[in-house]
């Protein structure tokens, strides 16, 4: 039996050596592609997590509050505010003529007032327009100076 085993274990090691002999270049250039390729990734991988960015972080702003007063308490006042401004815009909206008599103009669904020629003003609806006389007229009313205005 160990004469038959012998006998196998040379048969086996023939056909090991003459298929190494047939196809050695072909084996050693698939391993040296396959071994260039894993070689290849790696170096991909650490490339990349040099490149990776920082994650990007968003924070909210905080809100100031005054000692006593709450978020919607100020809500209300700030609504109530822009309600007796459009009553005090009517007021002055009924008193005012031309759209050519103004200086400075503001639009009734906005806080900011503008020069008579500036491309913003051009664009407020007749039944909209709120003129001005003066810009500390408009200031007193509560308007801010646009950017064309300043």
């Amino acid at each position: 039996m160990s004469n038959e085993k012998m006998g196998f274990a040379k048969n086996i090691k023939r056909k090991i050596r003459k298929f190494w002999e047939e196809y050695e270049k072909k084996i050693v250039l698939g391993c040296g592609m396959i071994l260039v390729a894993i070689i290849s990734f790696e170096v991909g991988i650490l490339q990349g997590q040099k490149w990776q960015q920082d994650p990007l972080i968003i924070e909210k702003p905080k809100l100031k509050q005054v000692a006593g007063v709450s978020s919607k308490e100020d809500n209300d006042k700030s609504m109530n505010a822009k309600k007796n401004i459009f009553k005090e815009v009517k007021k002055t909206n009924n008193s005012t003529t031309k759209k050519n008599d103004c200086v400075f103009m503001a639009s009734k669904k906005s806080n900011k007032y503008h020069k008579k020629d500036c491309h913003f003003a051009k664009r407020i609806k007749a039944e909209n327009i709120i003129c001005f006389k003066s810009e500390e007229d408009a200031r007193k009313k509560g308007y801010i100076p646009a950017h064309c205005a300043k």
